[in-house]
Protein backbone atom coordinates (compact mmCIF):
# COMPACT_ATOMS: atom_id res chain seq x y z
CA UNK A 1 0.00 0.00 0.00
CA UNK A 2 2.49 2.64 1.15
CA UNK A 3 5.73 2.90 -0.36
CA UNK A 4 8.83 1.77 2.30
CA UNK A 5 10.72 5.21 1.98
CA UNK A 6 6.96 6.88 3.48
CA UNK A 7 7.09 3.79 6.33
CA UNK A 8 10.30 4.78 7.53
CA UNK A 9 9.88 8.63 6.98
CA UNK A 10 7.22 8.13 9.25
CA UNK A 11 8.66 6.02 11.63
CA UNK A 12 11.34 8.43 11.79
CA UNK A 13 9.33 11.35 12.55
CA UNK A 14 7.44 9.21 15.26
CA UNK A 15 10.55 8.49 16.76
CA UNK A 16 11.91 12.38 17.08
CA UNK A 17 8.71 13.43 18.55
CA UNK A 18 9.49 11.00 21.24
CA UNK A 19 13.09 11.94 21.22
CA UNK A 20 11.92 15.70 22.12
CA UNK A 21 8.81 15.07 24.35
CA UNK A 22 10.75 12.88 26.53
CA UNK A 23 13.95 15.18 26.43
CA UNK A 24 11.42 18.46 27.38
CA UNK A 25 9.74 16.48 30.17
CA UNK A 26 13.46 15.62 31.65
CA UNK A 27 14.24 18.96 31.45
CA UNK A 28 11.54 20.77 32.67
CA UNK A 29 11.57 18.61 35.92
CA UNK A 30 15.22 19.31 36.76
CA UNK A 31 14.79 23.10 36.05
CA UNK A 32 14.49 24.74 39.40
CA UNK A 33 11.80 27.30 39.89
CA UNK A 34 12.90 31.03 38.04
CA UNK A 35 12.35 33.09 41.37
CA UNK A 36 13.20 31.21 44.51
CA UNK A 37 13.97 32.37 48.16
CA UNK A 38 16.83 30.20 48.68
CA UNK A 39 19.69 33.03 47.45
CA UNK A 40 18.28 35.11 50.47
CA UNK A 41 18.12 32.14 53.17
CA UNK A 42 21.84 31.27 52.80
CA UNK A 43 22.69 35.06 52.78
CA UNK A 44 23.55 36.08 56.30
CA UNK A 45 22.06 40.01 55.27
CA UNK A 46 19.13 40.83 54.71
CA UNK A 47 18.65 44.18 53.35
CA UNK A 48 16.28 46.97 54.28
CA UNK A 49 13.62 47.80 51.97
CA UNK A 50 11.66 50.52 51.64
CA UNK A 51 7.95 49.73 49.65
CA UNK A 52 6.75 53.09 48.10
CA UNK A 53 3.39 53.21 47.22
CA UNK A 54 1.95 56.15 45.41
CA UNK A 55 -1.83 56.95 46.43
CA UNK A 56 -4.69 59.24 45.29
CA UNK A 57 -8.63 58.97 45.89
CA UNK A 58 -7.67 54.82 46.52
CA UNK A 59 -9.91 54.59 49.88
CA UNK A 60 -11.49 51.49 48.34
CA UNK A 61 -8.43 49.91 47.56
CA UNK A 62 -5.55 50.80 50.38
CA UNK A 63 -6.59 48.71 52.94
CA UNK A 64 -6.23 45.59 50.89
CA UNK A 65 -2.93 46.61 49.53
CA UNK A 66 -0.95 47.60 53.08
CA UNK A 67 -2.34 44.84 54.61
CA UNK A 68 -1.15 42.71 52.07
CA UNK A 69 1.94 44.78 52.82
CA UNK A 70 1.93 44.22 56.51
CA UNK A 71 1.83 40.49 56.24
CA UNK A 72 5.37 39.92 54.53
CA UNK A 73 6.96 37.33 55.31
CA UNK A 74 10.42 39.75 55.22
CA UNK A 75 11.59 41.04 58.36
CA UNK A 76 13.21 43.92 57.37
CA UNK A 77 11.19 46.97 55.35
CA UNK A 78 9.23 49.89 56.24
CA UNK A 79 6.39 51.17 54.29
CA UNK A 80 6.13 54.50 52.81
CA UNK A 81 2.57 56.24 51.27
CA UNK A 82 2.87 59.05 49.16
CA UNK A 83 -0.62 60.37 48.79
CA UNK A 84 -1.09 62.88 45.70
CA UNK A 85 -3.60 64.67 48.36
CA UNK A 86 -6.55 62.69 48.09
CA UNK A 87 -9.60 63.90 48.72
CA UNK A 88 -11.42 61.27 50.04
CA UNK A 89 -10.28 58.88 53.27
CA UNK A 90 -6.59 57.90 51.65
CA UNK A 91 -4.46 59.62 53.69
CA UNK A 92 -6.52 58.62 57.23
CA UNK A 93 -6.73 54.46 55.92
CA UNK A 94 -2.84 54.79 55.10
CA UNK A 95 -1.91 56.22 58.49
CA UNK A 96 -3.19 53.05 60.41
CA UNK A 97 -0.86 50.45 58.67
CA UNK A 98 2.35 53.10 58.33
CA UNK A 99 3.55 56.00 60.17
CA UNK A 100 5.11 57.51 56.93
CA UNK A 101 2.54 58.98 55.05
CA UNK A 102 2.98 62.15 52.42
CA UNK A 103 0.64 63.88 51.36
CA UNK A 104 1.69 66.49 48.34
CA UNK A 105 -1.57 68.66 46.83
CA UNK A 106 0.70 70.30 44.94
CA UNK A 107 2.90 69.24 41.81
CA UNK A 108 5.94 71.63 40.35
CA UNK A 109 5.88 72.58 36.89
CA UNK A 110 7.50 69.60 34.52
CA UNK A 111 6.32 66.68 37.11
CA UNK A 112 3.50 64.73 36.78
CA UNK A 113 1.71 63.87 40.27
CA UNK A 114 2.67 59.81 40.77
CA UNK A 115 5.82 60.44 39.70
CA UNK A 116 6.58 63.63 41.99
CA UNK A 117 5.12 61.29 44.95
CA UNK A 118 7.27 58.33 43.93
CA UNK A 119 10.56 61.15 44.29
CA UNK A 120 9.43 62.52 47.27
CA UNK A 121 8.97 59.11 49.10
CA UNK A 122 12.01 57.41 47.63
CA UNK A 123 13.99 61.22 49.15
CA UNK A 124 13.01 60.03 52.91
CA UNK A 125 13.25 56.28 52.27
CA UNK A 126 15.59 54.32 54.58
CA UNK A 127 16.17 50.91 52.38
CA UNK A 128 19.41 49.90 51.17
CA UNK A 129 16.73 48.69 48.12
CA UNK A 130 13.06 50.21 47.08
CA UNK A 131 10.06 48.56 46.34
CA UNK A 132 7.51 50.89 44.15
CA UNK A 133 3.77 49.10 43.88
CA UNK A 134 0.86 50.37 42.65
CA UNK A 135 -1.91 50.87 45.70
CA UNK A 136 -4.37 48.41 43.44
CA UNK A 137 -1.28 45.71 43.99
CA UNK A 138 -1.89 42.34 46.61
CA UNK A 139 1.35 40.54 47.89
CA UNK A 140 1.92 37.28 48.79
CA UNK A 141 3.23 36.54 52.49
CA UNK A 142 6.27 35.52 50.31
CA UNK A 143 6.63 38.19 47.00
CA UNK A 144 9.45 40.20 48.68
CA UNK A 145 11.14 37.51 50.09
CA UNK A 146 11.21 35.85 46.15
CA UNK A 147 11.91 39.69 44.97
CA UNK A 148 15.29 40.22 47.01
CA UNK A 149 16.60 37.12 46.82
CA UNK A 150 16.58 36.73 42.83
CA UNK A 151 17.46 40.75 42.66
CA UNK A 152 20.79 39.62 44.80
CA UNK A 153 21.35 36.24 43.03
CA UNK A 154 21.40 37.16 40.12
CA UNK A 155 23.34 40.51 40.59
CA UNK A 156 20.88 43.06 38.93
CA UNK A 157 20.12 46.52 39.54
CA UNK A 158 16.11 46.54 38.81
CA UNK A 159 13.94 43.57 38.61
CA UNK A 160 10.57 43.84 37.32
CA UNK A 161 7.79 41.49 38.24
CA UNK A 162 4.35 41.30 37.03
CA UNK A 163 3.25 37.66 38.31
CA UNK A 164 -0.70 37.55 38.30
CA UNK A 165 -3.08 39.78 37.00
CA UNK A 166 -6.58 39.16 38.40
CA UNK A 167 -9.21 41.74 36.45
CA UNK A 168 -12.21 43.23 38.22
CA UNK A 169 -14.38 46.23 37.44
CA UNK A 170 -13.88 49.89 38.32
Amino acid sequence: MFPLWFAILTCIYLLLVIIITVYYIIISTKRTELFTDDFLLRKKHEPFVSIIVPTFNEEKNIEKCLSSLKNLNYSRFEIIVSDGGSTDDTPFLAEQYTDKVLVESSVPEGWIGKNYGCHLAAEIAQGELLLFTDVDTRHTPNSLQIAVSNLLEKKVDLLTIFPYQKLSRW
